[in-house]
């Protein structure tokens, strides 16, 4: 009996995986056979269903305000080797196409406009799908909506949900509407959405996912919105009305591209994503690089969450806005209202590589910064020629933490400044090797390092520190904390001929902790400069006798510049080490 049981039971589920597999089949099939492009009827004439598999939208199955040239549609839909071309007259601006039958559309073919420099809008709230096959041949910009209408000027309205309450005008498209809280996917999945030079390109939706998907808009501009509430998201400045709208998920993975990258006069383009939740993983690429003499382009990225994880293997993920040749590096900046967690071989790049120009700016504002598992923020120039001076990171977070071998680094390879890091925090934690660097191997001085926090605990041979390797002089240290406590082999260091490193209170009572495993050796070789000393102004408890930090000198600093380190009075505790000499107690010990 329980035999039959167990028998009935196993075929019952085998019944049921048929089904689904039938199910799936039939589901991928109607969509294959279903391509279609059919006007609803509310524009230029009666609902029409157009021949294929090259459709021909003309300007008469629509209806033209102005620079404005409309379509709408029941269902939109391309299989591969399919196309369906726009055409109009020169006096169109703007292409503007609406899909009113509920249904998402699959576009696995090519979108074509004739109409030069017209700019084309694809609305339907039902959803989009972009698949492998997918191609755009459009003069202007691209703009993709599942919007619930499209906004024209300051009165004007064409509606995608509700078509009758549409108010045609000749104002140009200014804002997507998004009524209710829930909204259709777009989707782009293997597929290469490319436009011509200096036109922009924009996903504006509920939930984005480009998964091996590709967006490029050399020397244009990209712009990925993800919405879950009720408003209107400004199309030229990405402004949203009221301005706490819920933003939905986006997530690039498995090679996705989003890439503005310039190789020609014009600045690279600027790259906007704003949603609650930001996901990039698996080797990603977000790039708004030069590599002309023109400047690098400005990333913003505005979020609740942002997580970006990268593989341990290939190339990683990374945010890049560098300089191959003679421009800028650009601007990165990222803002999420409760925490960014980098980790795996992620990168965010501001760098100057093979140029004698400028590294970019790497900005980040958030609750809770995490980097982990050799993450790296960089800013650095590389070049061996010329004055480009280095970048800055400037960090403000209630807690930073960085493990498992993650860098923040300002490095300078020639004449110039080396990158400035600047990190203001309530609790900062460095450990696992992690390290907190601007170093300078070339003539120019290195970058000063800044950091202002309430707590600063740094183990497991963490290392904040301004090296020189070179004829540069090592940068400042200047540590602006109440309660640091540094142990397990854990380094502050301005290694080999820095100015001046130098350890503050903030506020208030300030408890100092500082017990170092590592000991310096100051067997260095090579360079030139002044090395760097090491000044507590603090009130309460002293360092026991073993405490130690550590300025690890290739050659003698001058009396001088230890009596000219920033707040020096008897007040003060000032450790110095120095081959030979050791630690001093105060700065009496120096005469």
């Amino acid at each position: 009996m329980m035999h039959d049981l167990n028998r009935s039971i196993m075929l019952a589920m085998k019944i049921k995986q048929i089904v689904w597999f039938i199910l799936t089949i039939n589901l991928l099939l109607s969509v294959r056979l279903s391509a279609e492009v059919i006007t609803d009827g509310t524009l230029g004439g009666v609902a029409m269903n157009l021949p294929g598999p090259d459709y021909q939208v003309e300007a008469k199955l629509g209806q033209q305000f102005g620079g404005n040239l409309f379509h709408s549609f029941s269902d939109f839909n391309l299989n591969q080797g399919e196309k369906a071309t726009f055409s109009g007259p020169n006096t169109v601006s703007n292409v503007i196409s609406r899909v009113t039958g509920g249904n998402r559309s699959h576009i696995d073919g090519m979108i074509r406009s004739t109409i030069p420099k017209a700019d084309f809008y694809f609305l339907n709230p039902a959803g989009i799908f972009f698949g492998e096959k997918a191609t755009l041949d459009i003069n202007g910009s691209f703009h993709a909506s599942t919007a619930d209408y499209l906004k024209l000027g300051e009165a004007g309205r064409f509606a995608a949900t509700h078509p009758d309450n549409s108010l045609l005008t000749v104002a140009p498209p200014s804002a997507f509407g998004f009524l209710g809280q829930s909204h259709a996917a777009i989707t782009v999945q293997d597929s290469k959405l490319q436009l011509s030079e200096n036109n922009r390109l924009s996903l504006t939706g509920g939930d984005l996912f480009i998964i091996n998907g590709q967006l490029h808009a050399p020397s244009g501009g990209i712009t990925l919105n993800s919405m879950a509430g009720m408003g209107e998201i400004n199309i030229n400045s990405n402004q949203i009305n009221p301005p706490h709208f819920q933003g939905g998920e986006i997530n690039l993975s498995q090679n996705a591209q989003i890439i503005t990258n310039t190789n020609n006069t014009a600045n690279a383009g600027d790259i906007f994503i704003r949603a609650g939740k930001f996901v990039i993983q698996d080797e990603v690429s977000i790039s708004s690089d030069t590599k002309s003499d023109a400047q690098a382009g400005k990333i913003t990225i505005v979020a609740d969450r942002m997580m970006m994880t990268g593989k341990n293997t290939g190339n990683g993920t990374f945010i890049s806005s560098k300089s191959h040749k003679g421009g800028d590096g650009g601007i990165i900046n990222i803002s999420a209202t409760e925490a960014i967690d980098i980790r795996g071989r992620s990168l965010i790049n501001a760098s100057a590589y093979k140029t004698p120009q400028n590294a970019g700016q790497v900005i980040i504002q958030t609750n809770d910064l995490q980097l982990a598992d050799d993450a790296t923020i960089d800013v650095r120039t590389r070049s061996t020629q010329g004055s480009g001076n280095g970048g800055e990171i400037l960090i403000k977070a209630k807690t930073l933490t960085m493990t498992e071998e993650t860098w923040m680094i300002g490095d300078t390879a020639n004449q110039g400044q080396g990158g400035k890091i600047d990190i203001d925090a309530d609790r900062v934690y460095l450990s696992d090797s992690s390290a907190i660097a601007s170093v300078t191997s070339g003539e120019g001085p290195g970058g000063d390092i800044s950091l202002n926090a309430g707590s600063l605990f740094l183990f497991g041979e963490a290392t904040i520190t301004t090296d020189s390797t070179a004829t540069g002089t090592a940068g400042n240290i200047a540590l602006h904390v109440n309660h640091p406590f540094v142990t397990d082999s854990a380094k502050i260091t301005s290694d080999t001929l820095g100015n001046n490193a130098y350890v503050r209170k903030r506020q208030g009572q300030a408890n100092l902790a500082i017990r170092l495993g590592a000991k310096p050796n100051g067997d260095f070789t090579g360079g030139g400069g002044h090395a760097g000393t090491v000044c507590f102004s603090q009130q309460g408890e002293e360092c026991d006798n073993n405490s130690l930090i550590a300025i690890l000198a290739k050659r003698l600093p001058e009396k001088q510049d230890i009596e000219n380190c920033p707040g020096n009075n008897q007040n003060d505790l000032l450790l110095v080490l120095k081959p030979r000499i050791g630690l001093l107690d105060s700065p009496d010990d120096l005469r």
